[in-house]
This record gives structure tokens, C-alpha cells and sequence, in this order.
């Protein structure tokens, strides 16, 4: 399903880990990039659902169907 927040596939996943309790440097090394990198996801994550947190982001994310 196309998204209207433009989410990644990886992005996708990435909330998905942290949806489940995993911590952004975890969910890096299951992702297989740096923790940088991760950062980096999780900054465009919060800006492209205007999110004040990743909390919030995963609660937008959830709403909206982008991943459950």
C-alpha cells in the first residue's frame, strides 16, 4: 500500500523494530547499517510524519495504517 508520508521500506522496518521495544542502536545492527545512519532514519521518520519523537511517530505511523 502507497503511503501518503512517503515512508521507505526500510523506514518501515525500522519503526517496526522499535514498535517492539528494540533500541535505535539494535535496530541499526539488525538493519545492518551504522548507528549514524539509524539517527539519520530516525530524524526523516519524525520530519516526513511531522513528529515530535519517535513515540509519536510510530503512534502516527500506526494510525495511518504505514505499519502494524
Amino acid at each position: 500500500m502507497q503511503n501518503s508520508f512517503n515512508i521507505t521500506e526500510q523506514e518501515k522496518i525500522f519503526m517496526k523494530y522499535l514498535a517492539q521495544g528494540t533500541m535505535i542502536k539494535g535496530a541499526a545492527k539488525k538493519l545492518k547499517v551504522s548507528v549514524q545512519r539509524a539517527y539519520t532514519i530516525s530524524g526523516n521518520i519524525r520530519h516526513k510524519l511531522n513528529a515530535k519523537n519517535m513515540a509519536n511517530a510510530i503512534y502516527i505511523a500506526l494510525n495511518n495504517k504505514i505499519i502494524d
